[in-house]
């Protein structure tokens, strides 16, 4: 009976998953469809209603950016090719697009300098989705366990030196690759960084009255630091620090 029960549980999961892909099919290809005949604030309606039901994919994201774009809200189109990009940084029309747009935001900065060795790890754990890299590194590890058995049962020393040497290379592989998936993983879900939604002050305190450092435009790139009262410290591009108000910002 409760063998029975189990599977009628099983199946009626299977269905209300299959229901509920079938209707979000339904929502996305509605939405595709008010965008090709330049609706685009009913697409962009329905692409956050599938959001909102939690399902994502760096294509929603994608499709929402455009569909922002078209409206003319470069912030939010930014917003929503950063969430794209971040999702699937190997997409050529994704990375197309993010720099396209960020052609058109107002303020330009020179960016402070950065270790080229972590820029450069950084960029390689972005040329995949975390997921990958998680797969590499659990096939390495795979591997490595299969080259230790051979060290240690093998009778021939040649394949013992071998077991050894290239476990010991496959083994320090899937350390790294392991450590690329968590960096991806981090950037993508923790990266603390924002984009200004439309020209708001930056502040030296978390005030009105605190003095006024710049005038950010909407779609500039910042770094959040810290949070009080409903404003957020954040670092610009430059590397300068202020206080924008939280509501100025949208979390990529």
């Amino acid at each position: 009976m409760k063998r029975l029960f189990a599977i009628l549980l099983v199946t009626v999961s299977i269905l209300n998953t299959y229901a509920q892909l079938d209707t979000v099919y339904k929502i996305i290809q509605k939405a595709n469809n008010c965008y090709k005949h330049t609706e685009y604030d009913s697409a962009i309606a329905l692409y956050k209603t599938v959001l909102k039901k939690g399902w994502e994919s760096p294509y929603l994201y994608y499709n929402l950016g455009n569909a922002y774009f078209r409206k003319g809200n470069l912030a939010k189109a930014i917003v929503n090719y950063e969430r794209a990009y971040r999702r699937k940084p190997s997409d050529e029309n994704i990375r197309h697009n993010l720099n396209f747009a960020r052609q058109y935001v107002q303020d330009k900065f020179t960016r402070i300098h950065e270790f080229f060795l972590k820029r450069w790890w950084r960029a390689l754990a972005l040329s995949m989705c975390a997921d990958s890299w998680a797969y590499i590194s659990v096939g390495l590890f795979v591997i490595t366990l299969l080259l230790a058995l051979m060290f240690l049962f093998s009778k021939k020393i040649l394949y013992r030196k071998l077991g050894f040497y290239i476990g010991l290379v496959t083994f320090v592989l899937s350390v790294l690759t392991l450590d690329l998936a968590l960096v991806n993983r981090h950037y993508v879900l923790n990266s603390g960084e924002a984009i200004v939604l439309r020209p708001t002050s930056v502040h030296s305190s978390p005030s009105n009255q605190g003095t006024e450092l710049y005038i950010l435009h909407q779609g500039v790139k910042v770094k959040i630091l810290n949070k009080s009262d409903g404003w957020y410290e954040v670092k610009l591009p430059n590397g300068t620090i202020g206080w924008m108000p939280k509501n100025s910002l949208e979390k990529i």
